[in-house]
């Protein structure tokens, strides 16, 4: 034990603390040497701070994630829920403030999609709202009251019609070459 207590002697508090902190990835006579320099040095009462330390960030850690839990069940109980109504529309991003604020003013309950899971066009960003059946008139009301521009859904990419037309003009000039390849 002695070759470890000098070892352990020369050692900063942090690494000693460590040591100590970590009971399982050390020899039972290691951790008896660094307790033994723990008390010569009189750090135990440092030792007990890091401890109560360590204690309050893992309590901390814990409380987050049980808040994240929480957050995230409330999340999904509203997905489940408002998303059976089937009543749902796609605002503009720049529309949102003023939606939502004409929302909370009639009482109308909503729940909006996470903006990371919502359809989001290349050139149109919006965000999904889900409404209850009985808000459904209220909320087109409001929508044309507002006059705000929603999006429909589309399963086709914006550039699509692009695409087609690039299409048809490499096929003309494919049969123009071959015409004029024909020739000669």
């Amino acid at each position: 034990m002695s070759d470890l207590y000098n070892t352990y002697k020369g050692l900063p508090k942090e690494k000693l603390f460590h040591i100590l902190l970590s009971p399982g990835d050390y020899q039972p006579d290691a951790i008896a040497a660094a307790r033994q320099v723990l008390s010569d040095k009189s750090w135990t009462a440092d030792f007990g701070q890091e401890i109560e330390r360590r204690k309050q960030e893992e309590e901390q850690k814990h409380r987050e994630q049980e808040e994240e839990v929480i957050e995230k069940a409330a999340y999904y109980k509203n997905v489940v829920e408002y998303k059976s109504h089937r009543n749902s529309f796609q605002i503009r991003i720049p529309d949102m403030p003023r939606f939502e604020i004409a929302l909370t003013e009639r009482n109308i309950e909503y729940f909006r999609e996470d903006k990371h899971i919502g359809v989001q066009l290349d050139n149109y960003p919006t965000q999904t709202y889900y409404f209850k059946n009985e808000d459904a008139e209220q909320v087109d009301k409001l929508v044309k009251e507002l006059q705000l521009i929603t999006t429909p859904y589309a399963d086709y990419k914006p550039f699509f019609k692009f695409e087609l037309k690039a299409i048809a003009a490499a096929i003309v000039i494919i049969f123009l070459v071959l015409f004029i390849f024909s020739l000669f």
